[in-house]
């Protein structure tokens, strides 16, 4: 179980729906700044959120000292369109029916 409280809502993975595994794609090795990797969960309130761990160039990334930046571990909220764009290139149309249909139109 990992928990975090993020601007005031507290997000835990033990209380919240797992979607399925997101992250970096093409190949990308552990030690490239862009490289992440993350669970997608929908907490019971509805709100979406990543925990994982990523580069320094990642959504994990954290300002370190006046100029850099750091990979790092831990939970992200994230909007319902950034989830479901993430969704979108990691799993598959019957999850992502399952779990975004309130955030889908018709083409």
């Amino acid at each position: 179980m990992t928990m975090a409280i993020i601007d005031g809502k507290i997000f835990n993975t033990a209380t919240a729906t797992e979607i399925g595994r997101i992250g970096s794609h093409g190949g990308l090795s552990v030690s490239d700044f862009r490289f992440w990797d993350a669970m997608l969960y929908r907490s019971p309130k509805g709100t979406y959120f990543m925990e994982g761990e990523g580069g320094a160039r990642s959504p994990f990334a954290q300002p370190y000292d006046t100029n850099g930046w750091s990979g790092s571990a831990g939970i992200v909220e994230l909007m319902p369109e950034e989830a479901l764009a993430y969704a979108e290139k990691s799993l598959s149309s019957d999850t992502i029916l399952e779990h975004f249909a309130d955030h889908l139109i018709e083409g």
